[in-house]
């Protein structure tokens, strides 16, 4: 099943451990890029519970578009995994 992996805690740490979201229970999601501060902003909303998901990373402008272009490719085609891993996670 597809699905994307993302850290359980929001600590950058390798021992906080990960955690597997399948893509069918992603009802939507934003991608926001702050230029000032080279912030990408994700939230991902999930269908249980309306949970969300607040992601963040820092990135310049071309390394945010190879992150989008890539995100996109996952959506639209049948790759099964996209790793979220390196996004610190927002409480």
């Amino acid at each position: 099943m597809k699905s994307i992996r993302i850290r359980k805690g929001n600590s950058l740490l390798k021992d906080d451990g990960f955690l597997f979201v399948k893509v069918s229970r992603i009802m939507n999601y934003e991608i926001v890029h702050e230029p000032l501060t080279n912030q990408v902003f994700m939230q991902i909303f999930l269908e249980n519970n309306h949970e969300v998901i607040r992601l963040e990373k820092e990135m310049t402008l071309k390394e945010k578009n190879k992150f989008l272009q890539s995100w996109n490719l996952f959506i639209i085609n049948l790759d099964y995994f996209f790793d979220l891993a390196d996004f610190k996670r927002i409480e």
